[in-house]
C-alpha cells in the first residue's frame, strides 16, 4: 500500500498538534500554612495549647495549580510535610490527625465562571468566590515574577493576593475568583501560601477527578 507525501505531511501535523495540546498547562507547586489560634483548638487540654498552636503553625500542606492559556485551572492538595519539631507526646500525635487536611480537588473555568470539586468521591458544581480585588501599589518579586499586590473583603475577611501576569493565563489557588493575572502568593487570613517552583509544559489533566 501506498503513503502519499500527503497524507504523511497531515499526519504529522495532527500528531504535533495532539503532542502540542497534551503538553500545555503550567503547574505552580505552593506551600500552605494554615493560621492556628487558640479558638480553633478547643479540644485541646488548656496546658498544651500554647505549644499545640505553635507546632500546628509550622504544618505544612503541598499544593500544586495547574493552568492553561485558556483561563482553566486544576488545584489539588498532594502531601502534608509532618511538623517541623517532632514529638512522642500523644496530645500532639492526635493533634497532627486531628489537622490533616482533606484531599482537595478543584476545577474552576474562568470563561463560565464555574466550579467543579470533589467532596466525599462525588464531584459537586459551584462558582468561584465573588471577590471584588482592588489593586494596589504594593510590588515583589517572587520566583523571579514581578507581582502585585491586590486585596479584597470576604465575609469580613481581608484576603490578599500577589499575582503577575509575565506569566500567560489566569489562575489562582482554591475557590478563589480571577485577578486578571496568575497568583504567586495569597493570604486569607486563616491561611497563607506562597508559590515555590514553577513547571511548564506538563501533561494535560484529562483524568482529574
Amino acid at each position: 500500500m501506498k503513503i502519499s507525501i500527503k497524507t504523511i505531511i497531515i499526519f504529522c501535523a495532527l500528531f504535533m498538534l495532539e503532542f502540542s495540546f497534551a503538553q500545555n498547562l503550567t503547574k505552580i507547586v505552593f506551600e500552605n500554612t494554615t493560621d492556628f489560634t487558640n479558638a480553633n483548638l478547643d479540644a485541646v487540654p488548656d496546658h498544651f495549647k500554647k505549644s499545640a498552636v505553635e507546632q500546628a503553625n509550622k504544618y505544612i500542606t503541598i499544593t500544586h495549580l495547574f493552568f492553561n492559556s485558556n483561563k482553566e485551572v486544576w488545584y489539588e492538595s498532594v502531601k502534608d510535610i509532618s511538623l517541623q519539631n517532632k514529638s512522642s507526646n500523644e496530645e500532639t500525635v492526635k493533634l497532627n490527625l486531628m489537622n490533616t487536611p482533606p484531599q482537595i480537588r478543584i476545577y474552576k473555568n474562568f470563561n463560565t465562571n464555574t466550579c467543579e470539586f470533589l467532596e466525599d468521591n462525588v464531584v459537586n458544581k459551584t462558582a468561584p468566590m465573588d471577590l471584588k480585588w482592588q489593586v494596589t501599589n504594593d510590588e515583589k518579586l517572587i520566583l523571579g515574577y514581578h507581582c502585585k499586590k491586590a486585596t479584597a473583603d470576604y465575609k469580613g475577611k481581608k484576603m490578599w493576593v500577589y499575582f503577575t501576569t509575565k506569566l500567560k493565563g489566569e489562575a489562582s489557588p482554591g475557590f478563589m475568583n480571577a485577578v486578571n493575572g496568575v497568583v504567586l502568593e495569597y493570604d486569607n487570613t486563616s491561611k497563607h501560601g506562597i508559590a515555590t517552583k514553577i513547571f511548564f509544559n506538563e501533561p494535560n489533566t484529562k483524568k482529574f477527578f
